[in-house]
């Protein structure tokens, strides 16, 4: 299995032009600073081991008690052949269409589960892609997805990662919904810290942060460097740390708004997330209408937020 470079998953996510890669400014590097001295890493933490079962149906609960979620393209290994057989042989417009029709439409609970990251938290939505680098492909292809890998052994944690990748399957499939490469990760990281605010423990939702937190820190280490030289970074490495740079800075002014508001205000967050989910409302629409930008979302209430 090869793996799509990210200026390829752009242009087939249909987002925004390739964006340039984020030089850190002075205050987010400042930020950076005073959230190491608090020395997160330092704290103890005692990671509870869980069940598959347990954890898979945490996530299935916390979709349904506040998304109505639609249904996915499933695409098994067969589609990859019957793809490139179509691409090869037919123009690209028919090829397009049939090609969508390779694959099953259903609950994204349904698409098949492999526990086998050696990772903690991370876990990866596998999209199978067959492609010609055309412009009528990319706006016209559907995106299916073949698998969510998770991590080996099941944690308290485990659930917050499946919700992440679930929340993937619900944005991925619908271009346009999310204009902004770098805002692609926002609400994923959202909603895994929003899972754990609910079902877990607060040690549960420290512990995930504090390993969000110190990926912050070392992407934006590494973009410093690179723009001072200091550093080679592909330019692979540069969009995707760029990307998860944004996406954590703005799901956490994101999070820390729901935190510390009021019911009415954390229901009008979660209405718009499900319009999104919807195609009714674009993430950037809705990061406009809570005034959330990658500038005002380098502040002090974060320092504040992991104080607390």
């Amino acid at each position: 299995m090869s793996i799509i470079d990210e200026k390829t998953i752009i242009k087939l996510h249909q987002y925004q032009a390739c964006p340039k890669t984020i030089k850190p400014s002075t205050s987010l590097i400042e930020i950076c600073l005073e959230i190491t001295s608090l020395e997160l890493n330092k704290q103890r933490f005692s990671l509870e081991r869980s069940t598959k079962k347990e954890e898979i149906n945490n996530t299935k609960a916390f979709f349904s008690q506040h998304f109505k979620i639609h249904k996915v393209l499933y695409k098994p290994a067969i589609s990859d052949y019957l793809s490139t057989l179509a691409l090869k042989y037919l123009n690209i417009k028919p090829a397009t269409k049939i090609i969508n029709h390779f694959g099953i439409y259903t609950n994204p609970f349904n698409i098949p589960i492999s526990f086998s990251s050696s990772d903690i938290i991370n876990g990866t939505l596998i999209e199978p892609i067959i492609y010609l680098d055309n412009d009528e492909f990319y706006q016209n292809n559907h995106i299916g997805y073949r698998q969510i890998i998770l991590p080996k052994e099941a944690t308290k944690l485990t659930s917050a990662t499946y919700t992440h990748e679930i929340t993937h399957t619900l944005l991925n499939d619908q271009p346009g919904i999310i204009k902004e490469y770098y805002n692609s990760e926002i609400l994923s990281i959202f909603l895994e810290l929003l899972n754990l605010y609910e079902t877990k423990t607060e040690e549960n939702l420290k512990l995930q942060e504090t390993i969000r937190i110190n990926d912050l820190i070392t992407n934006v280490a590494y973009l410093n460097a690179y723009h001072y030289h200091k550093l080679i970074l592909d330019e692979n490495t540069q969009l995707e740390i760029s990307k998860y740079t944004v996406s954590i800075l703005k799901a956490y002014q994101l999070f820390i708004k729901y935190y510390y508001s009021s019911s009415s205000y954390r229901k009008y967050i979660l209405t718009s997330i499900q319009s999104i989910f919807d195609g009714q409302l674009s993430l950037e629409e809705l990061l406009s209408n809570l005034d959330i930008t990658l500038t005002n979302s380098i502040n002090r209430d974060l320092i504040k937020y992991l104080k607390r």
